[in-house]
């Protein structure tokens, strides 16, 4: 796994290639090289980008074929069938093409042998993830192959559509984003008392699920304990119950939603399910995300609502907030420099989800007059991480040294004593005062660093103000241990 070092532009290029060698010298401006993890006569791999292409739709080569029409694709329809379509492509680069007319951003295409595909063929697939090309985005593709299909169970379990979609997400690993139902608590309440009597009915019958015990017990100790009267509103939405089987993430969307008010479509390398035929997010937006963190590319597209502001945002977060933490983090770093062009505030959330962390969704929920959107990230490893370095800096904030250096790793241990470490922090970090604010930049994940022995590693960059230096910048390394436990392993500041 590589690592980066270091960004920067290229100045110059030498005028003639050295015969002996076959090599062309260049001279690259890499700043700013703080953490001097580059120096001279490194051996290091550089990548260098010449033009990167913006909102472009592209495929795997394997997906486009030659025939007596020219170039063509599968595209698979919403109701699983096989398309047979003309496209032009443009360049191609590490096992993607570019298609350039003929096929939309988001539409399924088939990446398997189609010699026995005909016109209109219903076809079980599934997303490809593995074995994919290099350069391929997850699920850029399908494949129709019977032995592809994957067998999904869900059961419905009398919850409400937002609640089964977040379960499907979390067990299936699904990048699922929901919009609810555009709910008035004025005519679409579900009171306290009609759950009370209704499921009251269905305890005497002996009908009760397992969800519905759980729900009347609720309900119960809201009436007891609570003492809240029987008109107080308890729920919006219709619950479902059934057990779903299905053979792909298509086949369970369309069975799912097959008979509710909800309809599902495919953007990008997510899956949205939006109320049938309207949407809160479907205003347009124009928005080039350069310079903005995550949280503010976010609030820049809502901004863009047509008339009086009604949806508003809430933070999500993975666990307690320390003082000084940033308790989403992962919001607050720079987002990708992405550029959209009057495209629909929800394809232009799930990009820009997807495009500053994989396993990120968002959320429309509330009521009417009432609509909250959460921007959530996954259960990636590295965000806990990130929570037990804001929990270990936090230590040092508070000028507990000796703590964070016996919460420190073994080779963080042995190259710097318990009294050495202490004595320095007193120096360098307790003039420096307290932190009111702390920004995650950005983490990488390595398994090699410069003096360091391999093995698992995240190096995270915070921006910090003190109350003594306003614009100061944290850098944490923290390893994982043969116990499965992460630790401190470095810190520097500047």
């Amino acid at each position: 796994e590589r690592f980066l070092l270091g960004k920067g532009a290229l100045v110059s290029v030498d005028n003639h290639i050295d015969p002996g060698t076959r090599t062309l010298e260049c001279k690259a401006s890499v700043l700013p090289n703080a953490d001097v993890l580059l120096y001279p006569g490194q051996l290091v791999n550089i990548r260098l980008f010449l033009e990167t292409k913006r909102g472009v739709t592209a495929i795997p080569k394997g997906a486009l074929h030659q025939s007596p029409e020219g170039l063509v694709v599968y595209v698979i329809d919403s109701g699983g069938k096989a398309t047979k379509r003309r496209v032009t492509a443009g360049a191609g680069d590490n096992g993607v093409i570019e298609i350039t007319r003929g096929l939309s951003l988001g539409e399924i295409v088939v990446t398997g042998p189609t010699g026995k595909l005909e016109e209109g063929m219903k076809v079980r697939y599934k997303l490809v993830e593995a074995n994919r090309q290099p350069g391929t985005p997850p699920n850029a593709g399908v494949a129709p192959s019977r032995e592809d299909s994957q067998k999904i169970e869900c059961d419905l379990g009398g919850d409400t559509m937002q609640n089964i979609v977040s379960r499907l997400s979390a067990q299936h690993r699904i990048r699922l984003c929901f919009e609810n139902l555009d709910f008035d608590p004025k005519k679409d309440p579900i009171t306290l008392g009609a759950v009370l009597r209704e499921l009251g009915r269905k305890e005497a019958a002996g009908t009760l699920t397992d969800k519905e015990k759980q729900r009347l017990a609720s309900a119960r100790r809201m009436k007891a304990d609570q003492r809240l009267k029987d008109e107080t509103l308890f729920d919006l939405g219709t619950r479902y119950e059934g057990h779903i089987t299905a053979n792909s993430i298509l086949d369970l969307l369309s069975k799912l939603t097959k008979g509710t008010p909800y309809d599902f479509r495919w953007v990008g390398q997510t899956w949205i399910i939006a109320p049938r035929g309207y949407s809160r997010l479907a205003f347009p937006v124009t928005l080039h995300t350069k310079g903005l963190t995550v949280d503010e590319a976010v609030q820049a597209i809502l901004k863009q609502q047509p008339g009086p502001a009604s949806i508003n945002t809430v933070m999500i977060s993975s666990g307690p907030a320390l003082v000084g933490a940033d308790p989403a983090p992962w919001l607050s770093v720079e987002a990708p420099e992405m550029e959209f062009a009057a495209i629909s505030a929800s394809d232009a959330l799930c990009k820009l989800c997807e495009a500053a962390r994989p396993d990120s969704v968002w959320e429309l929920a509330g009521y009417k007059e009432s609509r909250m959107l959460s921007v959530t990230p996954g259960p990636g490893r590295e965000h806990a991480v990130i929570s037990n370095a804001q929990g270990w800096l936090v230590a040092i904030d508070r000028g507990d040294y000796a703590r964070s250096w016996k919460e420190a790793d073994g080779f963080f241990q042995n190259a710097v004593k318990e009294t050495e470490w202490v004595t320095s922090m007193q120096a360098v970090r307790q003039p420096l005062g307290a932190v009111s604010l702390r920004k995650l930049l950005h983490a990488q994940e390595a398994k090699s660093l410069p003096g360091a022995p391999d093995g698992q590693y995240l190096v995270m960059q915070f921006e910090t103000s003190f109350a003594a230096k306003k614009n100061a910048l944290e850098t944490v390394t923290f390893t994982k241990e043969k116990d499965g436990t992460w630790r401190a392993s470095g810190y520097f500041i500047r």
